[in-house]
C-alpha cells in the first residue's frame, strides 16, 4: 500500500476527489469525533475518522476520497501554496495499471521463448512454468500504449 492515514503530519494539506483543499491537524481534539481534523478554511472540517487507512472515505463518497497529499516547503508554507505533492492516488493508479498490463504481457510471452536486454524468460526443462532470471519491465513493450 502507498501513502495510509498512518503517514499524514500536521502541517500537510489534502486535496478530496471534488477538488476541495483541506489542511490536517492532527492534535486537534472534538467533541464528537476523537482527535484529527481536515479543517478547511473559511470554516469546516471533516474528522479524519471517517477515513479508510488508504484515504478513501469510510462512507463510500467518491468525492471525499483524499486525491493528493502536499507538505509544506517551510514553516510559513502552511498558509500558503508553497508546497510539494507527496502523493498522488491517480499517479499510484497508473502505476497498478502499467504492472498489471505488464504482467498481462509476461504471462502471454511466458507460452514462449521472450529475451531483452538484461532478462531472459524460457521454459523450464522439467516444468511447464516459465523461468526467468530478472525482469526487467521498462524494456518490455506493452500493446496498447
Amino acid at each position: 500500500m502507498g501513502f495510509t492515514k498512518k503517514d499524514l503530519k500536521s502541517g500537510m494539506t489534502v486535496e478530496l476527489r471534488n477538488g476541495r483543499k483541506y489542511l490536517f491537524i492532527a492534535d486537534y481534539k472534538t467533541k464528537n469525533y476523537g482527535h484529527g481534523i481536515l479543517a478547511r478554511e473559511g470554516g469546516g472540517f471533516q474528522s479524519i475518522s471517517s477515513y479508510c487507512q488508504d484515504l478513501t472515505c469510510v462512507y463510500g463518497d467518491e468525492d471525499y476520497d483524499i486525491m493528493r497529499v502536499y507538505e509544506p516547503l517551510t514553516d510559513s508554507g502552511i498558509l500558503t501554496e508553497n508546497k510539494k505533492l507527496i502523493y498522488d492516488r491517480e499517479d499510484e493508479n497508473k502505476k497498478i495499471e502499467t504492472l498489471k498490463k505488464a504482467l498481462a504481457v509476461i504471462k502471454e510471452e511466458c507460452q514462449h521463448h521472450i529475451t531483452c536486454d538484461g532478462c531472459t524468460f524460457y521454459k523450464s526443462s522439467n516444468s511447464s512454468c516459465c523461468v526467468f532470471k530478472s525482469v526487467c519491465i521498462e524494456n518490455i513493450t506493452l500493446g496498447g500504449n
